[in-house]
């Protein structure tokens, strides 16, 4: 299940935009509130929070990967631990920079990471309650959907 916290209009879209292409992180905490506000109406427990991984490079030149920001938020509301590295970012091009069908046809975004034996640990794999996946804007969902089956095909479930 894909659920949006909010449309990308208005504060919302300026706030991520500064995030991303100005390294700028002052209005996270607005991003994040509707973030959470939508997480609040689902009225669920989440094992742990999942951020989507940035390309190093991203994370080099902007030196925070905004999901994990959000993340830390949405944390420090319910105590669920964050986990940076279930998920690795494959060297393939951004999202941002492709036409909507070459987003769906790049398909070889995530490997799993080293913090996935922490998820598969457990006996039976931790399922209930579901991990969260977390990312600042969804296009297509091809994001999305390939994040979940990594995991969903390990016997986690997510949202």
């Amino acid at each position: 299940m894909i659920i949006a916290g909010t449309f990308y209009t208005g504060r919302i879209r300026d706030a991520i935009r500064a995030a991303k292409f100005e390294n700028d992180p002052r209005d996270i905490e607005l991003i994040a509130e509707a973030m959470y506000g939508c997480v609040k109406k689902l009225r669920k427990e989440f094992a742990v929070y999942i951020p989507i991984p940035t390309t190093n490079d991203r994370l080099k030149s902007r030196g925070f990967n905004l999901p994990t920001r959000l993340c830390e938020f949405l944390a420090t509301q319910n105590r669920a631990p964050i986990l940076t590295s279930v998920l690795t970012r494959n060297d393939t091009p951004t999202q941002y920079s492709l036409s909507e069908n070459s987003r769906r046809e790049n398909s070889d975004l995530f490997s799993p990471g080293p913090e996935i034996d922490r998820l598969l640990g457990t006996d039976p794999p931790m399922t209930t309650p579901p991990v969260l996946i977390v990312d600042d804007v969804v296009a297509t969902g091809t994001t999305f959907r390939q994040a979940m089956k990594i995991l969903t095909d390990r016997g986690i479930r997510c949202m």
